[in-house]
């Protein structure tokens, strides 16, 4: 039976792993890196057998980048045929607004999701 592990690279030390900072939109004008984070989705097969890998609907290549596309950023898988997984970078494209009034340059945890689906 297949398995799935996500890992998250801690690029931005500032918003921690898996997070991302809409300061990092650049409205103000600082140009950091914050709106994107990164990390490796693993796929195990389970018994050499091929496993097909989706992420909300789009089945990855392992010969050129996938974007996958979300309601405030974007996700690229792309394939390291040196260890069998995908690497992956969110980026943050679009502020968020939410019903608490915490609008503006935070982070606001739980918001973008990606469904993963392995099949073998």
């Amino acid at each position: 039976m297949p398995t799935i592990e996500v890992s998250y690279d801690d690029p931005n030390a500032q918003t921690g792993a898996g997070l991302v900072d809409e300061d990092g939109l650049d409205a103000d004008g600082n140009d950091d890196t914050s709106a994107m984070t990164s990390g490796t989705l693993v796929v195990d097969s389970g018994d050499d057998t091929p496993v097909t890998v989706s992420v909300d609907g789009t089945e990855l290549s392992m010969t050129a980048d996938t974007t996958v596309s979300g309601a405030q950023g974007d996700v690229v898988f792309s394939y390291n045929s040196s260890t069998g997984n995908f690497d992956w970078t969110y980026t943050l494209d679009t502020a968020v607004t939410d019903s608490t009034g915490d609008d503006g340059e935070n982070i606001v945890a739980g918001v973008e999701s990606f469904a993963v689906v392995v099949e073998d």
